[in-house]
């Protein structure tokens, strides 16, 4: 595969929507300013990986898995902090409108 088939299935792949990976030396890989996570492996050489906000160089590709694993905690983190403050404002919504139709008490 020639980087030119590398961009193009990248090009592809970002305008339906999909944030892409890839992996590889960076000597190869299409614009790399437009991927926003560069893995390298740790036997290639030191490579300048443009506008990447992350980069992985720890022996394997098992960083890959453990970054997967602590963006899915911290969406859930999210996700769950999103769920309760909705549940807190319809609580006190609740509380000022019980007040105000019990006690005809406007706060």
């Amino acid at each position: 595969m020639f980087p030119e088939h590398k961009f193009h299935i990248v090009d592809v792949l970002q305008k339906r929507g999909h944030m892409v990976g890839m992996t590889g030396d960076g000597s190869t890989t299409p614009r790399r300013s437009r991927r926003p996570i560069a893995a390298s492996l740790s036997r290639t050489p030191p490579t300048p990986h443009g506008g990447s906000g992350h980069r992985a160089d720890d022996p394997g590709l098992s960083v890959i898995i453990d970054a997967i694993k602590e963006s899915r905690r911290i969406v859930q983190r999210m996700n769950s902090y999103a769920i309760y403050r909705i549940a807190e404002t319809l609580r006190v919504l609740l509380f000022v409108t019980l007040t105000i139709l019990i006690f005809n008490f406007f706060p």
